[in-house]
């Protein structure tokens, strides 16, 4: 992608987030689910530097944020920023950082982040490689990734975006997406030195399922039938994949 096009998709993406409450309040039962498994995964490990890219409300990392621990918010989203920053108690205000902006064009000091979060962001990033490569230039050695991806070769993923498609014939789509693979998302952190540890699949949910429920129920049928990270089941019906990463 040339920079006048880059620089046209990050204008897109945030406009499309400026007026945030369709995806906070509409997707909350996925959201929750991706912060569950965050923590599953990082339990029992203490963090001093997080990345949160994609930040959104900060749902994610803001439970890391201590005296200890120093959060870097990451968004092309002025009005998400703000939401993080409405959530952030007075006395750790210090410990934290906003960055609006492309994340492979922030200024970030190198190998300083000991756990970066790239979750609900890959459906906006055409280059994974890029991205890949750029994440093993900010992480510590020994530091953990956690990314996400829908995977578009799944057969759930394949029905969800024809779902998709054909609505978007009557209602356009507040910005472009990108459709990866998730064996082409675990390819290019491994070429870029990462070791995958764990991987979550889970379905978020169907068309017809999405008309006839709110999100309280979605999460529960989604627990129910996946089960959780750290008790998983029927993942070959997963066509959502969290992911996670180690740093060599």
């Amino acid at each position: 992608m040339n920079t006048a096009k880059a620089n046209n998709q990050d204008g897109n993406v945030a406009q499309a987030f400026e007026q945030p409450d369709w995806y906070i309040n509409g997707y909350a039962a996925n959201i929750r689910i991706r912060c569950e498994t965050v923590r599953t995964y990082t339990k029992g490990r203490t963090f001093e530097n997080v990345l949160d890219v994609g930040c959104g409300d900060g749902s994610l990392s803001l439970p890391f944020l201590s005296g200890n621990c120093r959060i870097s918010f990451l968004d092309l989203s002025n009005a998400m920023l703000e939401r993080v920053a409405s959530r952030i108690p007075d006395n750790l205000r210090h410990q934290t950082k906003f960055l609006n902006g492309d994340f492979t064009q922030v200024d970030l000091p190198p190998s300083s982040f000991d756990l970066v979060l790239f979750v609900g962001v890959l459906a906006y990033v055409p280059d994974i490689k890029k991205i890949a490569e750029r994440i093993r230039q900010v992480i510590r050695p020994g530091g953990l990734l956690m990314a996400e991806c829908t995977d578009a070769a799944h057969f759930l993923g394949r029905l969800n975006f024809s779902y998709r498609d054909l609505t978007s014939l009557l209602r356009p789509g507040k910005c472009q997406t990108y459709r990866h693979r998730a064996s082409e998302v675990v390819k290019a952190f491994q070429e870029a030195g990462f070791n995958l540890r764990q991987t979550f699949r889970y379905n978020y949910s169907l068309p017809v399922i999405s008309r006839f429920t709110n999100q309280n129920q979605r999460y529960s049928l989604m627990r129910r039938f996946y089960g959780t990270a750290e008790s998983s089941r029927r993942q070959k019906l997963g066509s959502e994949s969290l992911m996670l990463f180690e740093a060599p």
